[in-house]
């Protein structure tokens, strides 16, 4: 055979090869776990696999990015509930503090009620006094004005524990 037959020969091969390379460059799929030797080939020469590289590249990078919008999301959330669940315990801090406040004011005003009823039956007890003295026939005059002082005394120390009763 001569170089012209073998090159003839070749011809039709070089062609083929060629046809496949070129098919293979001009594929759409290329996954490296799918096709075979010269589809690699011709999505590594046409740039498939770079392509392919680039998208999933891309795709992590998207991630990348969604998770860290999510992680400040979260962080914003969590900071937020931090500033609301400060706000709840310090509103429960407030209203426990007025109901101890309204507990007090009602344990005054029982008190109050207590020391008004005692002051009343001082009163009371305090005008039977006067009244038996004034009905009181028998006992001297100078008895009587000295019993008489000393029952004026005791109604100005009750005017002034009902006045202090009062302002509180």
């Amino acid at each position: 055979m001569d170089a012209r037959n073998i090159t003839r020969a070749g011809l039709p091969l070089a062609v083929g090869l060629t046809a496949l390379l070129v098919g293979g460059c001009a594929t759409t799929d290329c996954d490296p776990s799918k096709g075979g030797y010269l589809r690699g080939i011709g999505c590594t020469v046409g740039g498939g696999y770079r392509e392919r590289q680039d998208i999933k590249q891309g795709a992590v990078e998207t991630e990348r990015v969604r998770q860290e919008d999510l992680r400040r999301q979260y962080s914003d959330a969590k900071a937020e509930q931090d500033v609301v669940r400060k706000q709840r315990e310090a509103a429960e801090r407030r209203y426990a503090s007025l109901k101890r406040d309204l507990d007090d004011l009602r344990s005054r005003l029982r008190q109050g009620k207590v020391e008004n009823r005692r002051l009343e039956e001082e009163i009371a007890a305090l005008k039977g006094q006067v009244d038996l003295l004034q009905k009181d026939n028998v006992t001297p005059a100078s008895e009587k004005d000295a019993r008489l002082k000393d029952l004026q005394r005791q109604k100005e120390a009750l005017e002034r524990q009902v006045e202090l009763s009062i302002a509180n």
